[in-house]
């Protein structure tokens, strides 16, 4: 099931009509959904819709492989709970085993809170795409978590690890060795500490987007080199502006002997 409304350039209310129209199709339909995409609809989403996709949703618990509710790419809205509500739901209501690809690109529009929840009912998502979202500054100790759907098959993660972050970071972190593609292309709150224990923790990663991130070469040189996870990684993304000099590009990368994409 896709809804792709970010090539409409129309006013809100064609686009409210379209997302409609789009909702009563699906309410119609038997089948349980295996993919969900509404991509540029997380500013489009008023609360009605939001209480009648959630049952929607939590029906097709076992066969859903891919929900993406996004904003448009590259703006960053104002923050906003609009979907909290129906995140929320979704993590109370069942365990998303089947679950491969989470994207709330661009959306800010959902509490770090609730992204935790989900991101603990997940088990062993391969994808995960938070651009332009937030996490919460606070301060954490140890993660509470290894134990639940999320923790299977995951490593533990050291207590004097955990730096700064919020709920959703700690989520992150049980579920990061199994993620293969995360992006976390300029979102906020997330400091240097969190992003080096965040990817350290994740073992399988081969696709990394650090766009509009303030970094540090050490920061850069941690993650990459001392790590070891440039040597894993196939794509790159450090596009935009992340106060990076060519010259720490350059060290960083020697380390991606693996690499078949930069930007």
């Amino acid at each position: 099931f896709v809804c792709d409304l970010t090539a409409l350039k129309a006013r809100h209310e064609t686009l409210q009509l379209r997302l409609c129209q789009a909702l009563r199709a699906m309410r119609a339909s038997m089948l349980p959904a295996r993919v969900l995409r509404l991509l540029g609809g997380a500013f489009v989403l008023v609360n009605e819709q939001v209480h009648a996709l959630a049952p929607l949703l939590i029906r097709s618990a076992s066969t859903l492989r891919e929900l993406s509710i996004t904003g448009l790419h590259g703006q960053t809205r104002t923050a906003s709970d609009t979907l909290t509500p129906l995140v929320e739901s979704l993590a109370a209501a069942a365990t998303w085993n089947a679950l491969r690809t989470l994207d709330f690109s661009w959306s800010n529009a959902i509490a770090p809170s609730a992204i935790a929840e989900l991101l603990h009912m997940c088990g062993t998502a391969c994808t995960l795409r938070l651009a332009g979202c937030r996490f919460s500054p606070t301060l954490l100790s140890t993660p509470n978590a290894v134990a639940g759907p999320a923790s299977a098959g995951a490593t533990a993660i050291p207590a004097a690890a955990v730096a700064e972050g919020g709920p959703a970071a700690e989520s992150l972190l049980v579920l990061a060795p199994s993620l293969r593609e995360l992006g976390l292309a300029a979102s906020s709150g997330l400091s240097a500490g969190m992003l080096i224990v965040l990817l350290q923790a994740g073992e399988q990663l081969t696709s990394l987007d650090l766009s509009q991130l303030v970094l540090s070469a050490a920061t850069l040189f941690s993650v990459l080199g001392e790590q070891g996870l440039g040597r894993r990684l196939h794509s790159l993304r450090l596009a935009g502006y992340t106060q990076l000099t060519p010259t720490a590009m350059r060290v960083a990368l020697n380390e991606c002997v693996m690499l078949t994409h930069f930007d």
